[in-house]
């Protein structure tokens, strides 16, 4: 009897710069994938009193995730969990409505699957 066990193996985020869009002067963006989990990790850097939005895209420009700074601090963090997400290609983008930062993302999801053996002699 095999016996499959469906778990998320590997979760894959190949962040690409988009040449499209310079770095913005008024804030700073860091971000990271959390080794062995489905997290993504962004911080921002701003000034204080801007308005600071933070948008999860699909490959259609659909939004998925909105997030918003808070006005009175100059950091910002966010954690996005990437496991409800089918693979495929999706856009971060960090605006204050004067600069725009756009990320894209590449996620994969693969499957692990292990097979019970038995050895009959």
């Amino acid at each position: 009897m095999k016996k499959l066990v469906k778990t998320f193996a590997l979760l894959l985020i190949s962040v690409s710069v988009s040449l499209a869009n310079p770095k913005p002067q008024s804030f700073k963006v860091g971000m990271y994938n959390v080794q062995n989990s489905h997290s993504l990790k962004v911080f921002v850097e701003k000034e204080k009193g801007d308005n600071l939005r933070v948008e999860l895209k699909d490959k259609n420009g659909a939004v998925m995730v909105t997030k918003y700074a808070d006005k009175k601090s100059n950091k910002a963090a966010y954690c996005f969990d990437l496991a409800q997400l089918d693979s495929g290609a999706y856009q971060l983008e960090i605006t204050n409505d004067k600069e725009v930062f756009v990320k894209d993302l590449n996620v994969v999801n693969t499957e692990k699957v292990e097979v019970e053996k038995k050895i009959i002699l």
